[in-house]
């Protein structure tokens, strides 16, 4: 019984996944654009990671209803987050990368989500225009920002403090200017 694939664009069979009742997880490496398209009728899907594409939107990602993680690494040619947002069942989030996209607003609608994790890279620090979502995500325990170009603006993170299971934080230390790592210790010391 298969829960797990992985796919690439060499894979001469990969049709054959939709012969996989309990398929659970796939992974989709360097897919082709038919193989992104064809992920939006894998229904039973709970997690979804692909790395190194370019959709030019994640409407396929919306179909899939019972996704609970959702992984995109190196993935650009969008840049609308929205779709993740319509996803009820989303409890964790890893964007690595995502060259288009700058406005992270479109995730406030993901109300179950727990863990999020927002990554540039060493040599391409992901824009942010604004956390103010973060605020929104009532249900979000852990939070991660590496390599992040952050809004320039005194206490950015201030739709934190709305956050009441918050327990755990990781950012970059170039991040943030040192007076809100000390502005986030003084006001929410209990979050690790």
């Amino acid at each position: 019984l298969i829960s797990i694939a992985t796919v690439g664009s060499e894979d001469v069979n990969w049709e054959l996944i939709d012969t996989f009742p309990n398929l659970e997880e796939l992974t989709l490496h360097s897919p082709s654009q038919e193989q992104i398209a064809f992920v939006s009728s894998l229904w039973r899907l709970k997690r979804l990671r692909i790395t190194h594409a370019r959709p030019k939107n994640l409407e396929f990602i919306a179909r899939l209803q019972n996704l609970e993680e959702v992984v995109l690494e190196y993935v650009s040619g969008f840049n609308d987050v929205s779709p993740l947002g319509e996803l009820s069942k989303l409890r964790a989030l890893h964007l690595e990368n995502v060259r288009r996209v700058s406005d992270f607003s479109g995730l406030q609608n993901a109300q179950g989500l727990r863990y999020l994790s927002i990554d540039g890279t060493l040599d391409w620090a992901q824009p942010v225009d604004s956390f103010d979502f973060l605020g929104t995500l009532a249900q979000l325990e852990f939070l991660r920002l590496m390599n992040v170009r952050s809004p320039k603006r005194f206490e950015p993170l201030r739709c934190l403090l709305k956050l009441k299971r918050l327990s755990k934080i990781a950012f970059g230390m170039g991040t943030f200017p040192i007076e809100v790592f000390a502005w986030l210790q003084a006001k929410i010391p209990e979050v690790e």
